[in-house]
C-alpha cells in the first residue's frame, strides 16, 4: 500500500486546498514556481497521513508527559502539523510559509521513502492542471471521506472550471 493510498490522498487534499483557497490557487496558476512551497504547506495544513501507531523502544518525556518503553503510542501527524509551537497561525493556509518541518511524510526512521517521487509527480500534475484549468471550484458541498484511521482524504472530489 506504500505510496498508493497516501499519494492519491495527498493529490486529493492538495486539489481540495486549492479549490477552497482561491487566492493561493490563482497565485500558483500565475506563477508555477510557487507550487513546491504550496505542496509543503498543503502537506502541513491538510495532510493525508494522519496517524500511525508505534511502540516505544525507550522511556520518553515529551511536554511533561512520561511514557515508558513498551508503551503503545499514536503519532498524530495531522495534529502536530497544526501545533502553534511549531507553526505561527497554524490554522491559516499560507503558501508563502516555510513549512518544511511538517510531518506529512512522517519523520526520522519512519520518513516516507517515496517522498521525492511524490513531490515530483505532484508538482508536474499541478503545473499541467493549473496551466489548463487555472480556475476551479468544488461541485459538491458535502465530501465523502475515505474510511481510514491512518489517512484522511476525500473518496471523491468533483471539481468544475470557474
Amino acid at each position: 500500500m506504500a505510496g498508493i493510498e497516501s499519494l492519491s490522498g495527498f493529490l486529493g487534499m492538495f486539489a481540495l486546498n486549492l479549490a477552497e483557497q482561491h487566492d493561493a490557487r490563482r497565485a500558483l496558476a500565475a506563477d508555477a514556481s510557487l507550487i513546491p512551497d504550496a505542496m509543503e504547506e498543503s502537506l502541513r495544513f491538510n495532510t493525508s497521513a494522519q496517524r500511525f501507531k508505534r511502540t516505544l523502544t525507550r522511556d520518553v518525556e515529551l511536554h511533561g508527559q512520561v511514557m515508558k518503553e513498551g508503551d503503545a503510542v499514536i503519532l498524530a501527524y495531522g495534529s502536530a502539523n497544526r501545533d502553534e509551537r511549531m507553526f505561527e497561525n497554524p490554522d491559516i493556509y499560507d503558501i508563502t510559509r516555510w513549512a518544511k518541518r511538517h510531518l506529512g511524510f512522517g519523520g526520522g526512521v519512519h520518513s516516507c521513502l517515496g517522498s521525492m517521487l511524490a513531490r515530483v509527480g505532484t508538482q508536474i500534475l499541478f503545473e499541467e492542471m493549473l496551466a489548463v484549468i487555472p480556475e476551479f471550484t468544488r461541485v459538491e458541498d458535502e465530501l465523502p471521506w475515505v474510511s481510514s484511521s491512518n489517512f484522511r482524504s476525500p473518496r471523491r472530489l468533483v471539481l468544475a472550471r470557474g
